[in-house]
Order: structure tokens, then sequence, then C-alpha cells
């Protein structure tokens, strides 16, 4: 064998069962490293894309609103949401996601003064 020519035998052989643990272990976690960075976008996303769906929620429900109906419940409810927002820790590179989710409330919370407005100014019949 290679290795015994030139070390001694009990070297020799603790390196060739080192390589016969190693040489698959290598063959598993080379995959695993190049894939942890994938994963990590993922779980960050995840993070807004979350809240992103309880906006889509809030956004419906201002939508679907009757005349009449209070408003106190969503106003608190947006209000809930943007301070979740804003303590949501992301790294540097997300938080571009996170000014577009404020961006987007603050776009439903428009949304839901403009129909105050309508209501107060429509006269009831």
């Amino acid at each position: 064998p290679f290795l015994q020519r030139y070390m001694p035998y009990w070297v020799a052989v603790l390196l060739e069962r080192l390589l016969l643990v190693l040489l698959p272990l290598l063959g598993v976690v080379f995959p695993l490293f190049r894939a942890i960075p994938f994963l990590y976008n993922d779980v960050m996303e995840k993070r807004v894309i979350r809240l992103y769906g309880e906006l889509k929620v809030l956004e419906m429900e201002v939508a679907g609103r009757q005349p009449g109906d209070p408003d106190v419940d969503l106003v608190g409810r947006l209000d809930a949401l943007e301070i979740r927002a804003n303590h949501l820790r992301l790294p540097e590179r997300f938080l571009q996601m996170r000014y577009t989710l404020k961006q987007h409330i603050d776009l439903v919370r428009g949304r839901l003064t403009v129909s105050e407005a309508t209501r107060a100014r429509v006269p009831d019949r």
C-alpha cells in the first residue's frame, strides 16, 4: 500500500480509516454548505411574506366593509402590523423588503382613510 511505504504501519492504517470516514462525509456536507445561503434567504423572505399575508387579509376586509361598519378594529390591526414590521429583525440586504411592506401598509391605511372620508360626505338615505 502507498501509505505504508512512507509511514509506519499504525499511522497508515489510521489515515486509511480516516479517509474512509471523511470522504463520504464530505460528499454529504459539501452540498449542504452550498444550500445554506439559499435556505437563509428563504427564511428571511418568509418573515416578511408572513406579514404580507396578514396585510392582504386586512386589505380584503377594508374593501369588503359595509357603510356604517366601525373601522376602529381595522386601524388598530394596521397599527399593530406596522409595529411588527418596524420591529422585524432583518439583515441589511433585506431591509428594502421591510420598507416596501411599510409603504404597502400605508397604502392600505390610505384606502381606509379615503373610504372614511367618502362615507362622511355621502348622506344616509
